[in-house]
């Protein structure tokens, strides 16, 4: 079985037809992308089978279609798995492989988690590229959609599992900076998994400059609505917050029809930043003194399902000032995964960190 690894390599005159399987090359005929083997102990792979032979699979139906391609589930003959192809068209790209596909490439192979959709191989066959997926059974707008109402604690589960893989990125150097339920893939009994990397980078200390053109409008983070290109973790953390208020209400708890109406709902609900409220608020390159003034909200009367410990946890995750909102050690230790259900064991000790003091009382509402 052959894992991805992704290295850049030199440019090679071997032509697209002699290029072994697990290789991208671009139209010209550049070796871009290599992967190496690995042994069969990943518990995360079809031990014993090789799956980069396109014959080999056996399409069952169409899942969807996305910017950069069509999602399909199919069969893996010799294994007889499930499995879900994303075919990403190259006929219409001049520059060959799309650099998003090749960002998520890399970075899933190196985010092996369990709350992370497993990427299992790539294949090139017809000038198109085939990436092969875990498969799992519906995305979570999907879930939101035909699963209502949904038990307190599978939300408490789902938000737990969100929050971990996301630490678990940002632990490795990585933002997703576009999540959304469409991009989060849930299974029949609630376990999540953490899918489309095509936004996705690298990320250091300090943060270098960023494109302030991610993330879906209504899980857009302050800082960048602002339009600010340095920013950090927070912009995931923000779209945490929005995901479990949404799991509880069912519907986008912010749905703005452009940036500023994206504000001022964002304001409506926490109250219209000030210099003290969000030190440096002012620097930004989109701020404006003249805001309405709004005054902050009590949350759960916005997300009325919510517990004051999760709707204390869906607070801290939308703190306007990117300084002040959670991190992901700080989200996990919250009070509300105090006796969260994982789907296997209970984690009583999950957000105990030796390396971090405690985490402090809940915010007072307003009221």
């Amino acid at each position: 079985m052959e894992k991805l690894d992704t290295t850049m390599t030199e440019a090679t005159s071997e032509p697209a037809e002699a290029v072994p399987p697990g290789t991208i090359v671009n139209r010209s005929g550049r070796r871009i992308l290599k992967v190496k083997m690995v042994d069969e102990t990943d518990p995360f792979l079809l031990a014993g089978y090789k799956l980069a032979q396109y014959s080999d699979y056996d399409k069952l139906e169409k899942l969807g279609e996305g910017t950069y391609g069509v999602v399909s589930k199919v069969r893996h003959r010799p294994s007889k798995q499930i499995v879900a192809f994303k075919k990403v068209k190259l006929e219409m790209e001049e520059e060959g492989v799309p650099a998003t596909t090749i960002r998520e490439i890399a970075l899933l192979k190196a985010l092996v988690h369990k709350h992370i959709v497993r990427l299992y191989e790539f294949i090139m066959h017809n000038k198109n590229l085939y990436l092969v997926f875990e498969f799992v059974q519906m995305d979570m707008q999907q879930y939101l959609q035909l699963k209502q109402p949904i038990d307190a604690a599978i939300v408490k589960r789902m938000s737990y599992q969100l929050t971990s893989g996301i630490h678990f990125c940002h632990s490795r150097g990585v933002l997703h900076r576009d999540l959304k339920p469409q991009n989060l893939l849930v299974n029949n009994e609630g376990d999540l998994k953490i899918a489309d990397f095509g936004l996705g980078r690298d990320h250091g200390v300090p943060m270098s400059m960023l494109t302030h053109e991610v993330v879906t409008l209504w899980y857009r983070c302050p800082e960048i609505l602002f339009g600010t290109n340095v920013y950090g973790t927070g912009v995931d953390i923000w779209a945490i917050g929005c995901i479990v208020a949404e799991l509880h209400i069912y519907r986008a708890l912010f749905r703005g029809d452009s940036e500023i109406d994206q504000l001022f709902q964002i304001f409506q609900v926490f109250g219209t930043p000030t210099s003290a409220s969000w030190p440096g608020i002012e620097d930004l390159q989109d701020h404006c003194k003249r805001f309405p003034v709004w005054k902050c909200k009590n949350l759960r009367k916005v997300v009325p399902t919510a517990t004051s410990a999760c709707a204390d946890f869906i607070r801290r995750c939308l703190i306007m000032d990117p300084q002040r909102r959670f991190c992901g050690w700080q989200a996990l230790q919250h009070p509300y995964f105090k006796d969260v259900h994982t789907g296997h064991t209970v984690c009583p000790k999950a957000f105990e960190f030796e390396d971090h003091e405690p985490m402090y009382q809940c915010m007072d509402e307003p009221g």
